[in-house]
């Protein structure tokens, strides 16, 4: 019978029914994604920003140190034209004539100085002012011993020599070093200056007991 084989209206709709609706809707090769998977894109982006973090701390850490290391070569630089500058000077300075060479040792003696700087006389309008470790040095200025007594010019040397007596220079030598590494630092600076004015007030005060 031709009737029963064919299939009928209410059997062809029970089977579109039964069909599943991911093989209608979505297709055959549409897969749903896992909760892992979804995960990994914003892993990924943490990992690439804590890299750039991490590029960009040590970019900063190098700009840093590439700034110090030029703040210290400038110190270096400005002290070596001073270093030379005072050396130039120095070769147009004369000795003293024997009157003021002798109250000098006089004076070195008296004060107990062992390594007895050299004196020079400077032809420039300067105050007094010593410099050298390896080769201490103290320098009168021609117009000081022209026009104070001999008993000024005595207590102007021994202000000089007990900056010698006292290793003042050393000290001096030490605080420049200190002060070209840490440039940056405003107390330093400060403490250098409250240094020299306290060394200079502890060689008055030497002398006033003298």
């Amino acid at each position: 019978d031709d009737s029963s084989q064919t299939p009928s209206a209410r059997d062809m709709l029970a089977g579109a029914v039964q069909t599943p609706l991911t093989e209608t809707t979505n297709g055959p090769n549409r897969t749903e994604r896992s909760p892992v998977e979804r995960k990994r894109p914003a892993s990924a982006f943490n990992n690439s920003k804590s890299v750039l973090d991490a590029v960009f701390a040590v970019s900063a850490l190098s700009w840093l140190a590439l700034v110090h290391a030029f703040g210290i070569m400038l110190c270096a630089v400005l002290l070596a034209i001073r270093t030379r500058s005072l050396h130039r000077r120095k070769q147009f300075m004369v000795l003293p004539n024997a009157q003021l060479e002798d109250m000098y040792r006089e004076t070195a003696q008296e004060l107990g100085v062992r390594r007895l700087p050299k004196l020079l006389i400077s032809l420039e309008k300067t105050g007094p002012y010593s410099f050298g470790v390896l080769r201490p040095t103290i320098v009168l200025p021609a117009i000081c011993t022209g026009q104070l007594t001999t008993q000024e010019v005595r207590i102007v040397i021994a202000h000089e020599l007990v900056h010698h007596r006292r290793g003042d220079l050393i000290v001096n030598a030490v605080q420049l070093a200190i002060a070209m590494v840490w440039w940056f630092h405003p107390v330093v600076w400060i403490l250098n200056k409250s240094i020299r004015r306290i060394r200079e007030d502890c060689c008055d005060d030497t002398l006033l007991a003298a």
